[in-house]
This record gives structure tokens, C-alpha cells and sequence, in this order.
């Protein structure tokens, strides 16, 4: 019997880890152009790339294809292409859409959509921008394109970059130059009006124009103070910080990083926003304390970065931290604890921060005198920043910048091995890419800038003092007239209740006169009443008394009477002779 019941279960467990289901896929396209065929792939059959008519996806409804396919019970991951990897669905920006991973324990219904494809990024935009009719969907396509130009490195296109977000930005502000106030309020303009100004400012940072980025993220924070959205401030100070670093202005960017710090302070924790405006807040102050050389603080905001509300960061962000802690550590002479730091970090991060660790490891290289070592991750840094230069303005930095950093490094290990022709090739390299990031011009722009703006900031929070003084007097000013008003309030109440106390004086004294000759009249009444009772009593008693006098009387006048007639009756009998 165990047998037969063993043989059951496992023949169960067999059928029902092979069960089919049918699980019908519903795929939209949200491309301008559409497309006739469009393949369904996935674990189900190993990922299949090819035009395979097995999985080909059939009509279904407007601009939608279905297919149903019998499957197993299980876990599965798929994806939309038509018919090769290199037409495989993306985001609509360009990212990659990540594996759909579904669970199957019934016959379903999966309904998607596809944003774009991988070969016609750029095709199918033009084709939307040339069937745009209205301005506001035009800035839309127009920024899409900027953006997938500029921050994708498989795009990257500076100039195409530029001329599409110059173009979406000179129609947005016409736009918003024709916007009343109601629909500014919104947030939808500004919100266009902002991003586009942070796309042509990465550009700008980008191309090494610090202080062009810099006018244009400013301009970006008044957009932000002017919608009151201190999350979009956060944003903005953010960002201005970038262009204070790339000028290695270390004692603003500290400045801006505080403000961000004390805004955080003021909102809800709870919102969505808040950590990555937290982490980047403590980014901002605990590089700008290493630049200026305070260790302590700089260390302190930087072991935050792992734990802002016990939250799994991802490998980049936790890259940086632990370069981050490794470059402070490094400055504190703790080489080893360094050392540990900058693996990690190489083991977790992207391109750009594994050779900002190559670059920390000379360093420490360099200390220990291992000159040979420290060149050979120096240049494993510089090559990196030399042969990327558009995967790094991708990310919206110039490499430029990171050239001239490291070469001195590089120039110096050559010195100090002898080779003094490359350390003075180095030097020239960093002088002139210097020269040309840093030049007179551009300092004197940057400093304009910053005094501009910190005027700005002063007559902002003057304008914010005299409207709390304004706010404070027109207080006072309320308050005196309420303690005004009451006052007259109560005084007439007083006032009222005098009135009201009088004429109930004047009621209760006549009152009291009526009761007074009630009470006269009563005493009247209740000594005639006691009269009459006393007279009622002594007719009473005077009756009582007749009535116990007459009672004997009526005894003999009774039996005088009976007497009387007993005497007619015997001398009737007697004369009868009886």
C-alpha cells in the first residue's frame, strides 16, 4: 500500500510540474512607427533571436499584437524584439527594458508594451517630430533626442546633442513666454523649461564651459525657488555643486552642500525623493571636507552614504562610497584600511570610478615608494580617461578635467624614477589642459557668476527678512486690533450686563414690594385664620358640652314619656277591669 501511494505521489508531482497553460501575450506599440511583425522570446524557448513564425505575433487591436502559447508551470522571463537582438524593444530613452519575469500557475493574460526599438531609435523620433503638430509635443521629442544623444554613450553625439536641445529649449521658453500664470503653476512648463536647462548645462559641463553650466543650473534653482518645490531645489543645488567641483571650488561647493542638508531637514522622510536627495547631500559635504582636508567630517558623511534609512544601495552608489572612504583614509596615512576600500570599489563599479580607484592605488603606491606599481595604475587611470572621452561625457564630466588631475602624478613617478623627458611631457600635458579649463576668462565668468548669485541670495533672504518683519508687524498690527476689539467686545458685554443687572434690580425691588404686601395680607389672612379656628374650637367645645348636659335630660324626659304611657295603658286595663 506505501508503495502504490509513493508510486501516486511522485506520478502527481510528475503531472504537475509538467502541466501546461495557455498564456496568451498582448504587446502595444507606443512607437511612431508601426510594425507587422514582432516576435515574443524568452526562457520558454532559450531565447530565441530569429524570425521564428513559431513565435510570430499576430493582430489583435489597435497598434497590438497577441500570440498564446502552451507552456510549463514555473517562473518565466521574457521580452519583445522583431526578429533579431539588434531590433530587440527599449526604453524610450534608450535604456535597456529589463527581463519581464512572470510566474505561471494557470492559463493568463501578460498585456505590454514597447516604448522603442534598438534600430530605430532616431528613426522613429523624426518620424514623430515631423507628424507633431503642437509645440509642447515637439519639445517632448525634441528632448527625448537631446537626452538619448547625450548621456547614452552607444548614441553619444555632442553636436546633435546640442542642436536638439537648443532647439527644444528656445521653444520651450517661447512657450512658457505665452504661458499664463495658471498653467505655469501647474509645474509643467517649468518642470519641461528645467530639465531642458540641465541637459544643455551637462553639455556645456561637459564640453569643459563651467561657467556656462553654471548660469544655466542657476537659473534652473530660481526655477525651482519660484515653484516652491524644495525637492527640485535639492535637485538644483545638486547639480550647481558639479561646476564648483570641476573649478575645485571646494569651499562653495561645502556652502551649497549645508544648504541641501538644512532643506532635507524640512521634509517628509517618507517621501520617494528623500534618500537619493539624502546620499547625495552627504556625497556633496563629505567631498567637499576631503578637498578642504577635514578628515574627521569628511569621514563622518562618508560612512553615512551605506546607511541612510537602512537602504541597499546600488553597486555604483556603494562604488563611490567605498572610494570615497578609501581616498579619506588614504589622506589619514591608514594605507591598508585604503588599500580594502579601493578593491571593493574596483569590484562593484562602473568604468569611470575604477579608474578613479587606479588613480587612489598609485597614490598609496607612491607612498610605499613602489614607483613602478604606482605608474602602472596611474597610466591604467589615464588611459581610461584618455580613450573614453565620450563614455565620460556621457556622464555629463569633461575628461579633460580628470587628464590634468592625474598627469602630475604620472609626471612626478617619472622624476622620481629618472625619466625626466616623460615627467616633463606630463607637466605640459596638465599645464596646458589646465590653461585651457581654467583660463582667466573663464575664472573671471565663474567669479561674476558667483558674486551674481550671491548678491541674489542676499537680497533673497533680505526679501525673506523684511517679508518675516512684514509678516511680523502685520501680526502685531492684528493682534493690537483683536486685543482691541475684545476689549470693546467685553465692554459692551460689561456694559450689557450692567444694563441687565440693573433692570433686574429694578424687577427684583418690585418684586420684593409685592411679596412685602403679599406678606402683609397673608399675616392678615393667618391671624383671621387663627381667629376663626379659635372660635370654630370653642363652639365646638360649648356643643360638646351641651350635648354631655343634655344627655341625662333626654333619659328622663324618654322614660317619663314611657312612664306616662304605661300609666294611660294600666288605668285603660284597670277601668276594663283586668
Amino acid at each position: 500500500m506505501k508503495k502504490i501511494f509513493c508510486i501516486f505521489s511522485a506520478t502527481l508531482s510528475f503531472l504537475l510540474l509538467h502541466a501546461q497553460y495557455k498564456v496568451q501575450f498582448i504587446v502595444k506599440e507606443k512607437s511612431a512607427i508601426h510594425h507587422d511583425s514582432i516576435y515574443v522570446t524568452g526562457t520558454f524557448n532559450n531565447w530565441d533571436s530569429t524570425a521564428n513564425t513559431k513565435y510570430l505575433m499576430h493582430s489583435y487591436g489597435a497598434n497590438e499584437k497577441s500570440i498564446t502559447l502552451n507552456l510549463p508551470a514555473g517562473t518565466l522571463r521574457y521580452k519583445f524584439t522583431r526578429g533579431t537582438w539588434l531590433s530587440v524593444e527599449k526604453q524610450n530613452y534608450g535604456d535597456e527594458v529589463p527581463d519581464r519575469v512572470v510566474t505561471i500557475t494557470r492559463d493568463t493574460t501578460f498585456t505590454d508594451s514597447v516604448e522603442r526599438w534598438r534600430d530605430q531609435m532616431f528613426i522613429d523620433k523624426w518620424y514623430a517630430l515631423a507628424a507633431a503638430p503642437a509645440d509642447t509635443d515637439r519639445v517632448k521629442i525634441l528632448s527625448t533626442l537631446a537626452s538619448s544623444y547625450a548621456f547614452f554613450p552607444d548614441y553619444y553625439n555632442l553636436d546633435s546633442a546640442l542642436y536638439y536641445a537648443q532647439t527644444a529649449l528656445q521653444l520651450q521658453q517661447k512657450i512658457v513666454a505665452s504661458a499664463d500664470a495658471k498653467l505655469w503653476s501647474q509645474g509643467g512648463y517649468s518642470e519641461q523649461l528645467f530639465n531642458l536647462q540641465e541637459v544643455v548645462a551637462s553639455l556645456m559641463h561637459s564640453l569643459g564651459n563651467y561657467p556656462k553650466a553654471l548660469e544655466l543650473r542657476l537659473g534652473n534653482l530660481k526655477l525651482a525657488e519660484k515653484d516652491k518645490d524644495k525637492f527640485k531645489i535639492v535637485i538644483a543645488i545638486a547639480n550647481i555643486t558639479n561646476d564648483y567641483s570641476a573649478m575645485e571650488d571646494y569651499q562653495h561647493v561645502l556652502s551649497y552642500g549645508n544648504m541641501m542638508d538644512s532643506i532635507l531637514d524640512q521634509l517628509n522622510t517618507d517621501d520617494p525623493r528623500f534618500p537619493e536627495g539624502r546620499w547625495a547631500s552627504d556625497k556633496i559635504i563629505s567631498t567637499a571636507y576631503y578637498k578642504l582636508g577635514r578628515l574627521d567630517s569628511a569621514l563622518h558623511y562618508a560612512i553615512k552614504l551605506s546607511k541612510i534609512n537602512g537602504l541597499t544601495w546600488p553597486e555604483g552608489h556603494m562604488a563611490f562610497a567605498d572610494n570615497l572612504l578609501a581616498d579619506i583614509y588614504s589622506a589619514m596615512g591608514k594605507s591598508e584600511t585604503a588599500f580594502g576600500y579601493y578593491r571593493s570599489a574596483l569590484a562593484k563599479g562602473s568604468d569611470f570610478l575604477g579608474a578613479s580607484s587606479n588613480e587612489g592605488i598609485a597614490r598609496l603606491f607612491q607612498k610605499e615608494g613602489r614607483l613602478d606599481s604606482a605608474l602602472f595604475y596611474a597610466r591604467r587611470a589615464l588611459v581610461f580617461y584618455q580613450t573614453q572621452k565620450q563614455t565620460v561625457q556621457s556622464w555629463g564630466e569633461n575628461n579633460n578635467t580628470y587628464v590634468a588631475e592625474i598627469s602630475p602624478l604620472i609626471a612626478e613617478l617619472y622624476k622620481d624614477k629618472g625619466q625626466m623627458d616623460s615627467a616633463y611631457k606630463y607637466l605640459k600635458l596638465s599645464v596646458t589642459l589646465k590653461d585651457s579649463l581654467y583660463n582667466t576668462d573663464k575664472m573671471r565668468q565663474f567669479q561674476t557668476l558667483s558674486f551674481n548669485e550671491a548678491g541674489r541670495r542676499q537680497q533673497l533672504e533680505q526679501q525673506n527678512k523684511d517679508a518675516k518683519k512684514q509678516y511680523s508687524d502685520k501680526v502685531r498690527t492684528y493682534g493690537l486690533i483683536t486685543i482691541i476689539v475684545a476689549a470693546l467686545i467685553f465692554s459692551f458685554i460689561l456694559y450689557r450686563n450692567n444694563k441687565n443687572k440693573q433692570r433686574a434690580n429694578i424687577q427684583l425691588q418690585t418684586q420684593k414690594k409685592e411679596l412685602e404686601t403679599t406678606l402683609g395680607e397673608l399675616k392678615i389672612t393667618q391671624s383671621q385664620l387663627i381667629q376663626s379656628e379659635k372660635m370654630a374650637s370653642l363652639g365646638e367645645l360649648t356643643a360638646g358640652i351641651a350635648h354631655e348636659i343634655q344627655n341625662p335630660l333626654n333619659f328622663v324626659n324618654n322614660f317619663s314619656e314611657v312612664n306616662s304611657e304605661l300609666i294611660e295603658e294600666m288605668k285603660s286595663e284597670l277601668s276594663a277591669g283586668h
